[in-house]
């Protein structure tokens, strides 16, 4: 921080993201500059930038330049400024207050960052020496001026602030082939073909999933619960013929509520499926991934080495730009 500070000092001249102040802001009550401190903390919070933007305390500019330095002496703590805009501003704007010393002299700082919630308004009148600020007034650095906000500067500001991000980047997807927990399923040869989802940011997001897996001559491929259910009507009717004077009650075969499948003469596609009372069929939380996706429902038997092939669909509302496709081929040593 401090080499940028340094920096400002002696290459930059004032522009929207930097401002010079000869004095610490006064914030005691009677003092005929008590506003300027909240019109210049909330311009630089207006600004639709996600750059930094900061104003360099003792100061004196001319022409926009650094012309001399005056001690800021009596440092006032944040806590106190922190305390103040809150009391006429909202929502709350972000900033950090610290001292610093430049060849001897004593400055401070303001850093206004990571203000992503503008526009930030007054919330409460205030009236200094013919100063008049009122509920609703709103102010944004242009330049190297502090100026009211226009109804440019809204539809600006909400544009940018509304703008959807494409995070397909944050969603990754992989494949693996793995052995069945289901007794049956192992003990008939098939292993399922297991689909992992990571999200890779610091924001959980809600997805929707399918996947096309194709038919080879080198394996079978079945849903599991089609399996399940033949094998379940083949033990009724084998029991039924064994109890054929006395009917005996068989297994009750249940469907699988969450993935459903549709078969194809040249492919099986899956979907997860979510409850009526949910947003989307997936939810992960940051930095988190979910692994077994279609809870091991895509069920394989292969009868030689061979390399399967599948296309994941992933859905998102934060998917501005359409959804994410992803080809798995897993090669698989018989």
């Amino acid at each position: 921080m401090l080499d940028q500070l340094k920096y400002f000092i002696e290459n930059e001249s004032e522009n929207s993201h930097l401002d010079f102040k000869r004095e610490q802001y006064t914030i005691e009550k009677g003092n005929p500059k008590q506003y300027d401190f909240l019109k210049d903390i909330s311009a630089m919070a207006n600004i639709p930038s996600e750059r930094d933007k900061f104003i360099i305390i003792g100061v004196a500019e001319k022409d926009g330049k650094v012309a001399d330095f005056v001690n800021v002496n009596n440092f006032i703590d944040q806590a106190n400024y922190q305390t103040y805009l809150n009391e006429y501003l909202e929502p709350e704007i972000n900033f950090e207050y610290k001292h610093f010393s430049y060849e001897g002299h004593k400055l401070a700082y303001f850093r206004v960052f990571n203000n992503s919630n503008p526009p930030y308004l007054f919330k409460k009148d205030l009236y200094k020496n013919g100063q008049q600020l009122e509920i609703g007034d709103d102010f944004i650095r242009s330049g190297t001026s502090t100026r009211k906000l226009k109804r440019d500067d809204f539809e600006l500001i909400y544009k940018l602030r509304y703008k959807t991000q494409d995070r397909k980047g944050d969603v990754t997807v992989s494949g693996d082939i793995k052995f069945c927990d289901d007794n049956e399923l192992r003990d008939r040869g098939f292993v399922f073909l297991d689909i992992e989802l990571a999200n890779n940011s610091n924001k959980s997001i809600d997805l929707d999933i399918e996947i096309t897996v194709y038919k080879s001559d080198d394996y079978t491929l079945e849903a599991a619960e089609t399996l399940k259910r033949k094998w379940s009507d083949e033990r009724f009717v084998q029991s039924q013929r064994e109890s054929l004077f006395s009917p005996q009650m068989s297994e009750i075969w249940i469907p699988h509520l969450t993935v459903s499948h549709e078969e194809h003469s040249d492919y099986l596609i899956f979907r997860l499926n979510g409850s009526r009372y949910q947003k989307a069929a997936l939810t992960i939380l940051q930095s988190d991934n979910e692994k077994d996706v279609f809870d091991q429902q895509i069920a394989i038997d292969i009868q030689k080495s061979c390399v399967i092939t599948a296309d994941v669909i992933v859905r998102s509302d934060d998917f501005s730009g359409g959804v994410l496709e992803h080809r798995i081929k897993i090669p698989f040593e018989y």
